[in-house]
């Protein structure tokens, strides 16, 4: 049940339950977890569909149980007027870590419990008022935006094509993670710019009689 597609492998209890996602056969790790939520907020906030380019670095360096995703890994997405960074570690819980918005009147840190606007101060002066908002009832708002647009057939605020998109980019991300290197990304062709090697890992084989149709 476990396998799917996937290459045929003896049961292990490892890799299932939450621990599957420590495997390429299955999952992409904490970048294609956590990371999926954190990039939709950035994507949304930028009003774009996908970054021009991408880089990552990270290893399984410390956790030693048979898992294969990074335990540390350091991502960096290019946006025509931004750059967004992602950050992540196994090895040890650390501070919490928000979803941080660096603007030129303020910083926002956001996260499940709310968020929080710091401005900036320029000569004793806060260039903009300090907002500190509790977290809303995201689940409700959700159902309720879904309920909506079955009625209403309009597009739902969290549609298919924007789950699409944000999956995209994480697996843009662990790609360069494996490869070591800086992607160029084609948002339109959804493919590497000229680089066979990464394009491969858009995909992976089926195993028969599994098929993709």
């Amino acid at each position: 049940m476990w396998l799917g597609p996937s290459p045929a492998v003896a049961f292990d209890p490892f890799r299932c339950i939450y621990n599957f996602r420590w495997f390429w056969d299955y999952s992409g790790g904490q970048m294609t977890n956590w990371g999926a939520h954190h990039l939709d907020i950035i994507r949304w906030a930028l009003d774009a569909k996908a970054p021009t380019s991408v880089s990552g670095a990270g290893g399984r360096y410390s956790l030693k149980d048979g898992g294969e995703t990074p335990d540390v890994q350091e991502v960096i997405y290019t946006f025509p007027n931004a750059v967004v960074t992602w950050t992540v570690s196994e090895v040890s819980e650390g501070r919490s870590k928000p979803v941080e918005f660096y603007g030129t009147k303020g910083t926002m840190n956001l996260t499940r419990g709310g968020f929080k606007v710091t401005p900036e101060v320029v000569d004793k002066k806060p260039q903009m008022e300090a907002i500190n908002e509790p977290k809303s009832e995201m689940d409700v708002a959700h159902v309720r935006n879904f309920l909506d647009c079955v009625k209403s057939r309009q597009r739902p605020a969290a549609d298919v094509e924007e789950g699409h998109l944000s999956a995209a980019m994480c697996h843009m991300g662990n790609i360069a993670t494996r490869l070591v290197r800086t992607l160029k990304w084609d948002a339109v062709r959804e493919e590497f710019v000229a680089d066979k090697e990464a394009n491969a890992l858009l995909s992976k084989p089926y195993r028969k009689p599994w098929s993709l149709s």
